[in-house]
């Protein structure tokens, strides 16, 4: 068998071998379940907001605070409970002046309400909640789109998928995400002296161990596949 003729190339010709090798990845839409570690490929907007409405952080009362204005000990104002709100659940009815709704953590606060009164603060029974003192409007309330607003960039073009923030995907309804493709990449073994690592070996000859080497490490931050060897047998000027 006839031994291949060997090119004897300049340096910089080489590297420019080298350097024209790597090409632009395509793009491709995966599961968001498989998202983890991989590079988004578009820019990402919220397109509805966190919380999509506004709700009670602690279990209390809705109630318009100006029903309370004058409340104290001696002339306590008594609200009607008109019904019980809990986490999951719409509220079924607006609160009218007199009336007040009892709520829990994470429910949605209905309409006319402006202000939640921590039970703690409240003389209560299962029909009405009495005050002692005023409230003063707009307390305890978490409206709609105060973690994340409509139109927000969440992610960037280029940003790795990280663990929150495929959750925060999956919270604004992201099924599938457009990512980069994984590289495939070509470990580049040069010199007269490499063979083969299941080569034998003659004289003067190593084994490829490097491919090897750097394979296990590639491996070992996510490039399991698309990874090949390339042996080059060059004379550097």
């Amino acid at each position: 068998m006839t031994e291949k003729k060997r090119v004897r190339i300049p340096r910089e010709e080489a590297r420019a071998l080298l350097f024209a090798l790597p090409s632009p990845v395509g793009t491709e839409k995966i599961g968001i379940d498989d998202c983890y570690g991989r590079v988004l490929a578009e820019d990402f907007i919220a397109n509805e907001p966190i919380p999509p409405f506004a709700r009670a952080p602690l279990d209390g009362y809705a109630i318009r605070g100006e029903d309370t204005a004058g409340a104290t000990e001696l002339a306590p104002v008594t609200l009607q409970i008109t019904e019980e709100i809990a986490a999951g659940q719409s509220p079924r009815f607006p609160v009218h002046a007199g009336q007040a709704a009892k709520i829990l953590t994470g429910a949605p606060v209905p309409e006319g309400a402006n202000v939640v009164v921590r039970f703690e603060e409240t003389d209560f029974t299962e029909t009405a909640v009495t005050f002692t003192s005023p409230v003063t409007p707009d307390l305890n309330i978490v409206p709609a789109g105060d973690d994340i607003e409509i139109g927000r960039v969440i992610a960037e073009i280029g940003m790795k998928i990280t663990p929150p923030l495929a959750g925060l995907l999956a919270a604004l309804g992201r099924r599938e995400i457009c990512v980069y493709k994984k590289p495939v990449i070509t470990v580049v073994s040069t010199g007269n002296e490499i063979t083969d690592s299941n080569a034998p070996l003659h004289p003067g000859k190593i084994r490829n161990s490097s491919y090897h080497l750097l394979k296990g490490y590639m491996s070992r931050r996510g490039r399991k596949s698309g990874i090949r060897a390339l042996s080059l047998i060059m004379r550097m000027k």
